[in-house]
């Protein structure tokens, strides 16, 4: 049977992308306050309140003036390009005409170029190239161009976020340039380097070793690993987050997919929220049933004060799976690490017993981290702009339209797609998300793993 290929992630390990909504209540209505101490200010369209909802995401993702991102929290400091219509604020008003360029400069000049979004026709922005000038005129080079594509608002054109984490001096603007007959430009929004999170309450940062602001929702030495920060903005350059991590994400700087977030007879210990706790007693152990068998290499118990005295007990399929070598490590007070060194130790439940009443508020179990992002793929064929690299930008939405899915021509005679990582990784999960709403997913494949030899 001739078959197309259409997937839309592969090789993620429980890659999840919901936002959670802020715990607590600000009164975002009449205050325009959101965030855990209510400390960020709204900047939603018009600056009016009742647009801004409990998690800071505003209304058809409206910003107000000079802001933008998913909760507008970005400054914007792009000014005085070629087309006023460029930087008017609206994804909607487009300059159509056959222009072959357009300017970006900053608020002064020269500037300390951080990272620029770009919205437009998706065909101008895939073909788009960039040049930084110098002060003195000249061309900065950029051999690491990093693009990443973003969803905005309700928008018929598509957005794209552009950085060269080579550019470490102030330029004096970015021009960009299309290779098609047409370019069609809507709108452009480059951050501050100053102060890129708007903070009504300073907030002492402790900044990591990389130096250099990425796009939003990235950070790294070259941007390449996804933050997880419940809130995008929080996200500081070595990917820790101010305030928690993203639900279904915990661990060092929270790149560790959770297996028993919204697990079986899911409880406060398995919300993914650290401030929801409840009480367990001697004599009544509490089970975490993740649904699927997995390998087990470790796990994290928060508790409201100390839980040292926990005991836990793995199985599959209600029996005892032996663990030879149990390893307890103390992160903090009332957080404790759990390891096991049997490298084929498979199960489906863990259960925790204490001795007297303990306080716990998270129970997380590692279900790896996502291996997959951006790293090399390619495919048979590619069509309906369903590149292979769709496969792997870290978004797991399903609606093609979104581009975020990949897509061979039709009636190939066999189609694949394939993967390539940058260093060897032992695998525990794949996980494959499929398109939705649309006819032609993925169905009847065979799912391969390769380890090639030098």
């Amino acid at each position: 049977m001739k078959r197309q290929a259409v997937v839309c992630l592969i090789v993620a390990l429980f890659a999840l992308y919901e936002l959670p909504v802020t715990e607590g209540s600000c009164n975002t209505d009449s205050t325009g306050k959101f965030g855990p101490q209510c400390e960020y200010t709204c900047h939603c369209r018009d600056q009016q309140a009742w647009r801004c909802g409990e998690d800071g995401t505003c209304s058809n993702n409206q910003c107000q003036d000079g802001y933008f991102g998913t909760r507008c929290q970005y400054r914007n400091i792009a000014a005085g390009p070629t087309n006023p219509r460029f930087i008017d604020f609206n994804t909607d008003t487009c300059n159509m005409n056959g222009i072959s360029e357009v300017s970006v400069c900053g608020e002064t000049t020269p500037f300390n170029f951080t990272w620029l979004r770009v919205s437009g026709d998706w065909d101008t922005l895939q073909s788009l190239t960039m040049e930084w000038e110098d002060t003195d005129g000249s061309v900065v080079p950029c051999t690491n161009l990093v693009k990443r594509r973003v969803k905005y608002g309700y928008s018929r054109f598509n957005t794209i976020d552009f950085d060269c984490p080579e550019i470490s001096k102030p330029i004096n603007r970015i021009i960009l340039k299309g290779t098609i007959e047409q370019i069609k430009f809507c709108s452009s929004y480059m951050s501050d380097t100053a102060q890129k999170r708007s903070l009504e309450k300073q907030t002492e940062m402790t900044w990591g070793r990389y130096k250099r602001n990425c796009p939003a929702g990235w950070y790294g030495p070259k941007c390449q690993y996804k933050c997880r920060c419940s809130m995008e903005f929080e996200c500081q350059d070595d990917g820790t987050c101010l305030s928690s991590c993203q639900k279904g994400w915990f661990g060092p700087a929270c790149q560790y997919s959770d297996l028993a977030y919204k697990a079986t007879g899911s409880t406060r210990l398995t919300d993914g929220d650290d401030s929801t706790c409840e009480n367990v007693y001697s004599g009544s152990p509490t089970t975490v049933q993740t649904g699927i068998d997995f390998r087990f290499t470790w796990m994290r118990i928060v508790g409201d004060t100390k839980v040292h005295h926990v005991s836990v007990e793995f199985k599959k399929d209600s029996q005892t799976v032996p663990c030879s070598d149990v390893l307890k490590s103390t992160v903090s007070e009332n957080v404790v690490d759990i390891r096991c060194q049997n490298p084929t130790l498979t199960i489906d439940r863990v259960t925790l017993s204490v001795s007297g009443q303990t306080s716990i508020c998270s129970v997380h179990i590692s279900g790896g981290r996502y291996v997959g992002l951006e790293q090399d793929a390619r495919q048979s064929t590619a069509g309906y702009g369903g590149y292979a690299q769709n496969a792997v930008d870290g978004d797991t939405d399903g609606h093609y339209d979104h581009y975020s899915c990949t897509h061979t021509v039709g009636y190939e005679r066999l189609s694949w797609w394939e993967l390539s990582l940058k260093t060897p990784v032992i695998p525990s999960t794949y996980k494959l998300y499929n398109r939705d709403r649309e006819y032609t997913p993925l169905w009847s494949y065979v799912l391969l793993t390769l380890k090639f030899c030098p």
